[in-house]
């Protein structure tokens, strides 16, 4: 494959692999708001719940995943018709 995706699990169709990944995604983009500064001077900020590069990489690859899978199941269901 051209892009990097996550593996399909098996037993799983792809609409349902796509049900699935939506729900990582609701996971991995969890975002939290911290504080910087003091007094006067607090900025708030979203940061990542889990951040870090390798992190970083899974985001990535669920989207593309996401997209991937998309795509699939409109094909299958305009064959089905």
């Amino acid at each position: 494959m051209d892009i990097d995706i996550l593996e399909k699990t098996i037993g799983y169709s792809d609409c349902e692999y796509l049900n699935q990944l939506e729900i990582i995604h609701k996971v991995m983009f969890v975002k939290t708001e911290k504080k910087r500064g003091t007094g006067r001077n607090i900025v708030f900020y979203e940061e990542y719940k889990w951040k870090g590069d390798e992190n970083d990489k899974l985001r990535q690859k669920i989207k593309n995943s996401i997209k991937y899978y998309t795509d699939k199941c409109l094909s299958l269901e305009n064959t089905n018709q």
